[in-house]
């Protein structure tokens, strides 16, 4: 199972590079330039500061975009207030190495081909710490974990694999910890939670938790009943189709105030669909079943700290086990795109609609689960992410089928309005020369974009949209 996961990893990048580099061609390996006025610091500085005689953290909105760096994907929020920003390898990098370690002739990995991951995972890579107007690259510590995964070839149909993460500290001294390389198609999914110093790291045999000392530690159980997870898997395994039926760790979510992790598993009913939900209180580290496996149950997300959406159908309470009923509209072709802060996101369209769907956000009454419409939009729509504190979020958007999401649509939840990224930036949105392409918030008042260009490729710039 290993090698299929690590194949199966290798197509999904090739594909996207194939898709990518015919018109956008990698940036070279280097931390963000400061602008051009600017005059170098430290060698481990990096100044993007705002142009003179802007204030640092203006009272009243001001709209301008500044260069800040080459390609983040990824954002993190420290629990004081940091913003750490990783940078990591391209798709095209990605695909360079998988041609660099494997071997066509015998359809394998090459052997060393770890080391050779590892290198160029750990050139490529870069952390910075944001402190709002300037950007700190953070020294990275590399340390190595062994976590479990299925693995078909392996006489229990279960192996050990190793990881490679990175320990950094911020300014104010705080310890955080970063994957060497973040979820991919079937690939362990990282939960991070850097407040604590952690990341949870999930697998389909388990749950860890990783820390910035390197140290590790497995949070579920590797037994039920008194049988251990391989007994269980030969049991669930379906020799005539040659295929698993155990899900031993499933859809495992970290809750939004870090308290609990929830995940399906069939461990104790895998004869047929049923999936029942279990909760590691992180308090503790217990692991205790909170949801009988007599439906799917499937996990849409937190709604609140404590309250979880199951199969779209009702709100679990995963400190007491309580449930309410929630009745979502009837809408075609329903989906879920986005919860928390006590709502839920629902994108629907008609086959008719030839690419246009609208977007639905509903405050949601945690002690009956009554759903109150707050806005339906209509148009091309990528996903919805809500600001650090919730009162805002923005979906990337688009009005033709056949240009896709091109900026962003942001929601204001205390004022129940809606703005176009356009019409906040004003002349300085022309500026950017190109579509957003992706998105991350940095605080309320700053978000972070990559602008996709014909002609420049693909840079990524700071917009300050302050109190909008």
């Amino acid at each position: 199972m290993r090698k299929l996961v690590l194949i199966t990893l290798c197509l999904i990048i090739l594909l996207l590079s194939a898709c990518t580099d015919t018109v956008n061609p990698a940036p070279e390996l280097q931390p963000p330039s400061p602008p051009a006025a600017q005059t170098g610091g430290a060698e481990s500085e990096s100044p993007t500061d705002p142009p003179a005689g802007l204030p640092t953290d203006p009272p009243q909105p001001v709209r301008f975009v500044t260069e800040a760096g080459e390609r983040w994907k990824h954002v993190l929020y420290g629990g004081n207030g940091e913003v750490i920003l990783l940078d990591i390898p391209t798709d095209r990098e990605y695909s360079e190495y998988v041609s660099a370690v494997w071997d066509k002739d015998t359809n394998d990995f090459i052997e060393g081909w770890e080391q050779i991951r590892a290198a160029i995972i750990d050139e490529a890579e870069q952390a910075y710490e944001f402190n709002g107007s300037s950007l700190r690259i953070i020294p990275r510590t590399g340390f190595h974990v062994t976590l479990t995964n299925f693995d078909m070839d392996a006489e229990s149909f279960q192996s050990p694999f190793d990881w490679l993460f990175y320990s950094v500290t911020s300014s104010t001294d705080k310890p955080y910890v970063l994957p060497s390389e973040w979820q991919i198609g079937d690939s362990p999914a990282p939960l991070s939670d850097p407040g604590r110093s952690a990341l949870y790291v999930s697998t389909a045999l388990g749950v860890w938790r990783v820390t910035a000392d390197g140290h590790s530690k497995q949070l579920t159980s590797d037994e039920y009943e008194g049988n251990s997870s391989s007994w269980h898997e030969s049991a669930a395994y379906d020799r005539q189709h040659g295929m698993f039926r155990l899900f031993w760790t499933a859809n495992a979510v970290l809750s939004p105030d870090k308290r609990f992790i929830i995940f399906r598993t069939n461990r104790d009913c895998y004869d047929g669909m049923n999936m029942s939900v279990w909760r590691i209180d992180l308090h503790t580290d217990e692991e205790q079943r909170i949801l009988d496996g007599n439906a799917v149950n499937v996990i849409n997300g937190f709604v609140t700290d404590r309250l979880a959406l199951i199969d779209e159908r009702f709100l679990l309470d995963v400190q007491t086990g309580a449930i309410t009923s929630v009745t979502l509209p009837d809408l075609p072709n329903r989906s879920i795109v986005g919860t928390g802060y006590g709502y839920i996101v629902c994108e629907s369209y008609r086959e008719e609609d030839a690419g246009l769907s609208s977007l639905s956000v509903y405050r949601v009454e945690p002690e009956t689960g009554a759903l109150t419409e707050l806005f339906t939009v209509r148009g091309v729509f990528r996903g919805l992410e809500f600001s650090p504190s919730g009162k805002f979020a923005y979906a990337l958007y688009g009005t033709e089928p056949n240009r896709g999401a091109e900026t962003l649509m942001l929601f204001d939840f205390d004022n129940m309005t809606t703005k176009m990224l356009e019409d906040l930036l004003g002349e300085a949105y022309q500026d950017l020369g190109g579509t957003v392409s992706r998105a991350s918030w940095l605080t309320d008042a700053s978000v972070l974009l990559n602008i996709f260009s014909l002609v420049d490729g693909t840079g990524v710039y700071l917009a300050r949209i302050a109190s909008w």
